[in-house]
């Protein structure tokens, strides 16, 4: 019996060294099998936080696909930034989440480009892509989820920044491509830190709406200090793990979270494709909107903990 559990432990020990050196020979072979790149990540030194998920996702296809990441955090105009990166080594660039409503793109580019997180008025070529959800139906998600929640006659404040981005354009289409069904009062205001807190505690303002994740933060913020703001409802885009915490607490009523941790294993799978001039697909990323009583159904958590 001892010599039958002895073999049994061998071959069980035996089989668990052959796969994994198996799964070991698998990448060195297909690092082997691929030239060797290097991608440079351009992120925002200000929401550099935010994006943590997004670039969980590019390590990761980074290592299995044997390419070298290089991030750089910036506080400079993206243009500049990305004049820069076109003149350096790299094989390629990404860009998350670009925060210019304006990008001067330049001709005759020398590498690919991809732009994830956001819309660009640029037609997919084999120099230059982007990667985002699809922004009219996060829209519609959104105001959705108002009406469903009761407020059909209500006063909705929407707060955005001095410029819409294209994605918050494309949102908004989509947002008030339902609310006109409805009998809702929507004024837009440009967000200010100086005279939000009196707008928010404005009793004649009940909903509050950003498709600006930065935005939402302040808001919810504001709204955690205050108790005197409890009844008012906020909507949004989100980024980060505060988040999880809104919702939880009943600050935010709603949000929209996007895959991050797909969008940045994607960006890298597709630049290698167009490192290597191979046709590649532009897949919209999966979305949901998530509220307190469905941020435990298991679709939402993977959003929400991609690695939990």
């Amino acid at each position: 019996m001892e010599k039958v559990n002895k073999r049994f432990i061998i071959l069980v020990t035996l089989s668990f060294i052959a796969i994994i050196s198996l799964l070991m020979i698998n990448r060195v072979f297909f690092i082997l099998d691929n030239k060797e790149y290097k991608i440079a990540v351009i992120l925002d030194k200000q929401n550099a936080l935010y994006n943590e998920f997004i670039k969980d996702g590019v390590n990761l296809a980074g290592y299995e696909m044997g390419i070298t990441i290089e991030y750089i955090e910036t506080d400079k105009d993206l243009n500049i930034a990305l004049n820069e990166q076109i003149e350096d080594n790299s094989s390629g660039i990404i860009i998350l989440e670009p925060n210019n409503k304006y990008i001067d793109i330049p001709k005759g580019l020398k590498k690919p480009v991809i732009f994830l997180g956001e819309d660009l008025d640029l037609e997919p070529n084999t120099e230059l892509s982007y990667i985002n959800s699809d922004s009219f139906k996060m829209g519609k998600y959104i105001a959705e989820e108002i009406l469903k929640n009761g407020n059909i006659r209500k006063n909705i404040v929407f707060v955005t920044n001095n410029d819409l981005k294209k994605t918050e354009e494309n949102m908004y289409k989509g947002f008030l491509d339902v609310m006109k069904f409805s009998y809702n009062d929507i004024k837009q205001i440009v967000f200010d830190k100086e005279t939000i807190f009196e707008i928010l505690k404005n009793n004649k303002n009940d909903v509050f709406v950003t498709f600006d994740p930065y935005i939402l933060n302040e808001l919810c913020e504001i709204k955690s200090k205050n108790i005197e703001l409890d009844k008012k409802e906020i909507y949004g885009l989100s980024k980060g793990n505060e988040r999880i915490r809104y919702l939880e607490n009943d600050i935010a009523k709603a949000v929209i979270v996007k895959n991050e941790f797909s969008l940045g294993y994607l960006s890298v799978d597709i630049m290698r494709k167009m490192i290597e001039k191979k046709p590649y697909s532009n897949e919209k990323i999966n979305f949901n909107i998530v509220n307190k009583r469905s941020m435990y159904l298991r679709e939402n958590q993977y959003l929400l903990f991609p690695f939990k």
